[in-house]
């Protein structure tokens, strides 16, 4: 199983050339492993969209399983993850990844991302990333 960024979504609907997007894709295609949404990470997503394309997105994305922030350890566990960054120097630029992140390591699943902030957070906690080269 593989959590998926907002940041990878966004290079697949727009169709971007990175290596994040291609893993992705040969993800789905090959159902090598399943690909989950993240809630807040579904939100994200939808929230930049035009209203011409939420239908076709939110149909695109309709048959992945979903992982949920459930109950406020979540949300202590996101502001101990801030944290733990700040502690060593770094600064977490949003509050949603660090919430991200909390469910990763909730449900000990990797983070395919293309987001510094992630790289920093899985340095310093518990977080796993998918590394693409």
């Amino acid at each position: 199983m593989i959590a998926v960024d907002t940041s990878v979504w966004i290079d697949l609907f727009a169709d971007r050339p990175t290596p994040q997007k291609r893993f992705l894709v040969s993800c789905i295609e090959q159902e090598v492993d399943e690909i989950v949404l993240i809630d807040v990470v579904l939100t994200e997503i939808l929230r930049g969209l035009r209203e011409t394309d939420v239908r076709r997105v939110e149909s695109a994305l309709a048959d992945f399983d979903v992982l949920r922030l459930r109950t406020l350890a979540d949300f202590r566990a996101a502001a101990g993850l801030y944290r733990a960054a700040r502690s060593q120097g770094v600064v977490i630029r949003g509050t949603v990844d660090c919430l991200i992140a909390a469910v990763c390591i909730r449900e000990d699943v990797p983070l395919l991302h293309s987001d510094k902030d992630f790289e920093r957070l899985a340095e310093l906690t518990e977080l796993t990333t998918v590394v693409v080269s």
